[in-house]
């Protein structure tokens, strides 16, 4: 989320009846985070904010800062679907039981990201006009022509340049790569058969952002 710093004197409030706690609460870290900046003295033009949980909560966003804009994206499930199961099991090990009674995590993980895809293809119905979209693979593939577009929508991000190399995970540094390849290799012909059965139960939202369902 990109908010020019010039709207948080007329943003609306967040207090009052709210239909779900959490959404409020993330409502409200966003606000916290940037009016700590400001505390500590920053002075910028426009806060830019990623937070993943944002998907969730765009109606809320935009009721509370009038003139948010988004950065719409989405990535390959089966890429993102590895990435959650290698960190889990880098963390947690292989043994880690799963949220859901009687789900392996390959089920929890591909519902996670479908639903987050059935979230994005509402968001950019409602607030499409708010953002510019690009996908992950378009990222990577042409960085150049996808700056450009978020520069068109935030002109004071203007020496936004995605191609350079940057510390990646504190542990190297590297250039903009898609990485999905190396990931999806290395899901195993069972773990994309239990996938599968989820994801083509949203086929509708693979189909509006063009993946196809490794059948």
């Amino acid at each position: 989320m990109a908010l020019p710093a010039a709207c948080l004197g007329r943003r609306t409030t967040l207090g009052g009846r709210h239909h779900g706690c959490r959404r409020l609460r993330l409502a409200k870290h966003s606000e916290s985070v940037v009016l700590s900046s400001l505390r500590q003295g920053a002075k910028p033009s426009v806060f830019v904010v990623k937070t993943p949980q944002h998907l969730c909560i765009l109606d809320d966003l935009v009721a509370h800062f009038a003139d948010a804009k988004f950065l719409f994206t989405v990535r390959n499930p089966y890429a993102v679907c590895e990435g959650i199961l290698r960190h889990l099991r880098e963390k947690f090990g292989r043994n880690f039981p799963s949220p859901v009674p009687g789900e392996p995590w390959e089920v929890v993980a591909a519902r996670h990201v479908s639903v987050c895809l059935d979230m994005q293809c509402r968001n950019l119905e409602i607030h499409g006009d708010r953002g510019v979209f690009f996908t992950y693979e378009e990222m990577c593939a042409a960085p150049e022509r996808v700056a450009r577009g978020i520069r068109a929508l935030v002109p004071e991000l203007d020496d936004l340049n995605l191609r350079q190399r940057l510390r990646m995970k504190t542990r190297y540094h590297e250039m903009l790569t898609d990485m999905n390849a190396r990931h999806i290799a290395r899901l195993s012909p069972a773990q994309v058969a239990v996938l599968n059965g989820v994801f083509r139960e949203y086929r509708d939202a693979f189909d509006a952002f063009g993946y196809v369902i490794m059948d």
